[in-house]
């Protein structure tokens, strides 16, 4: 008799648990949204105040750009803040070229499957 009454008593536990269990998860995925949307505002906030930082460093230490000095060009290839080409300093093209021959992959495609 003794081993029925704790039977009993256990499937009441259990039987309470089960009902507590649909509460929960539904406690559970408001919390889970509640932090993702967290998460998210942090992540804009970082954004922001890097690219303003960011922004406010370049223009200390290379004054301030223009919106038409931030927007290159094909033609502006391999130059530097003023236009001109870098002194000592070949064009991006000529070391790529430079490179491709000494790795001897001119002629060759670059995806061939060997």
């Amino acid at each position: 008799m003794a081993s029925n009454g704790i039977t009993t008593r256990l499937q009441k536990e259990v039987s309470h648990l089960q009902q507590e269990m649909p509460q929960l998860q539904v406690e559970l995925s408001q919390w889970d949204i509640k932090f993702d949307n967290c998460i998210k505002e942090l992540q804009k906030n970082v954004r922001r105040d890097t690219k303003s930082k960011l922004q406010s460093l370049f223009e200390q230490y290379l004054g301030h750009l223009s919106s038409a000095a931030t927007v290159g060009s094909s033609q502006d290839k391999g130059k530097g803040i003023l236009r001109s080409p870098l002194p000592g300093f070949p064009s991006c093209n000529a070391h790529m070229v430079s490179l491709m021959v000494e790795l001897g992959s001119v002629g060759t495609p670059v995806h061939g499957g060997q």
